[in-house]
């Protein structure tokens, strides 16, 4: 349940934010929001992130959608797995959903869908985003974070006992309590 609430929490922070802007900034209107660190910018996005793939949309729409379909079944296979798991993966998800809600029902003037981006850095030269891209870019932090210092199977974790290569038999191994010593 919370992590259904995580994802339902951000798909309607991403899309109240981006009504926000939509109805309240033309586009590429800059408004100081944090002075000196962050900018609002409103942006319309036709492609992933930095713009890429403009021309490819059925690529991206492709390769989203199999992505979000693996994470919700990962996160339903597993709901009693690792919290901190299971919050990167909703992240993710909620994160990807809400970009996806702009890329299927945000059509421009000119009939072209797009993504609403508004957050800028003021003192780098860095691509615009939005809440959306903030969570899938905190889900992959936590993720990385899970698998270095959580995940018990990482081989940082694992005993000293060797690991026999692939087709060897590992001496190591319980042959089921028989000795070979009768």
């Amino acid at each position: 349940m919370l992590i259904t609430l995580i994802i339902i929490a951000i798909i309607a922070l991403d899309q109240f934010t981006k009504y926000l802007v939509v109805n309240s900034m033309a586009e590429h209107q800059t408004i100081g929001f944090i002075e000196g660190f962050m900018n609002l910018n409103y942006k319309k996005n036709t492609g992933v992130a930095f713009g890429l793939l403009s021309e490819h949309r059925w690529l991206f729409m492709s390769f989203t959608t199999i992505m979000l379909i693996v994470m919700v079944a990962f996160l339903i296979k597993y709901r009693k797995s690792n919290i901190v798991l299971r919050i990167a993966v909703a992240f993710l998800t909620g994160g990807g959903i809400g970009n996806m809600v702009d890329r299927l029902f945000r059509v421009d003037v000119d009939g072209s869908k797009f993504v609403v981006d508004f957050f800028e850095f003021a003192f780098v030269d860095f691509a615009i985003f939005n809440v959306a891209d903030c969570f899938v870019t905190f889900g992959a932090i936590l993720l990385v974070i899970y698998v270095i210092f959580l995940d018990h199977k990482n081989p940082i974790f694992v005993s000293n006992k060797t690991v026999p290569a692939v087709g060897e038999e590992n001496p190591e191994e319980d042959d089921g309590g028989e000795s070979d010593d009768d």
